[in-house]
């Protein structure tokens, strides 16, 4: 969108409008970021289990700031 705002005649005539660049941009991040995640690799488990392994650690709090069961 940076360069549509100071390259707008390089872009095609439907992408020169400020609303239709930012559609665009936000529908082709809908398609790359799953394409992107898909052909990336996973993150190991075990280093997932130890980076969240702080959240298992239980704490009392009262039951007006508690959330449901």
């Amino acid at each position: 969108m940076v360069l549509n705002m100071f390259f707008r005649s390089s872009f095609p005539a439907v992408l020169q409008s400020p609303i239709n660049c930012g559609t665009f941009a936000m529908l082709a991040g809908m398609v790359i970021v799953p394409i992107v995640s898909w052909i990336s690799p996973k993150p190991d488990k075990a280093l997932v289990e130890e980076a969240f392994s702080k959240y298992d650690t239980k704490v009392e709090v009262s039951q007006k700031r508690a959330l449901t069961d």
